[in-house]
């Protein structure tokens, strides 16, 4: 598959929300799009699963997608590089995931709400000097959002 026609390969934070889990499930079912890697709480039970043990199947590829504790985790031996983070976790996590996503080249969207001045103004400057771009929706449709990824890329 070319780079014009392959999918944008997502991982999401906090796969067991129900933001996560819808996500993942819209994903899913969207050629133009392909989840490669998920990631929830260190020490979490559902850390460690495959995201079919979790929320039924979904890989595309047929190969299980297992829930890992960080972005680092998620990143070792990937094949397929995320080129988008969906972040659904907390203010102060989603900001450290959004920063390290951007310093590894993946761009965040960041779906929850609460985030300070403070954050704003980290984000603004990792964005700045990568030039990656970033998202912050605090509320918003899944699908809409997914969509605006695609025409994006």
């Amino acid at each position: 598959m070319d780079k014009k026609t392959a999918p944008i390969t997502v991982v999401i934070a906090g796969i067991n929300g129900l933001m996560g889990r819808a996500s993942a499930s819209v994903i899913h079912q969207d050629k133009q799009l392909k989840l490669v890697a998920a990631y929830g709480r260190t020490g979490a039970a559902y850390t460690g699963k495959t995201i079919d043990e979790l929320i039924g199947t979904l890989d595309k590829n047929g190969n299980a997608i297992t829930i890992k504790s960080s972005l680092k985790e998620c990143l070792s031996g990937l094949s397929d590089m995320p080129q988008v983070l969906l972040d659904f976790t907390k203010a102060d996590s989603a900001v450290e995931h959004a920063l390290e996503a951007i310093e590894k080249g993946i761009r965040p969207v960041i779906g929850t709400s609460g985030l300070t001045e403070d954050h704003f103004r980290k984000l603004k400057q990792a964005v700045s000097k990568t030039k990656i771009g970033a998202l912050v929706v605090p509320n918003f449709s899944v699908g809409a959002m997914l969509k605006l990824l695609k025409h994006t890329n």
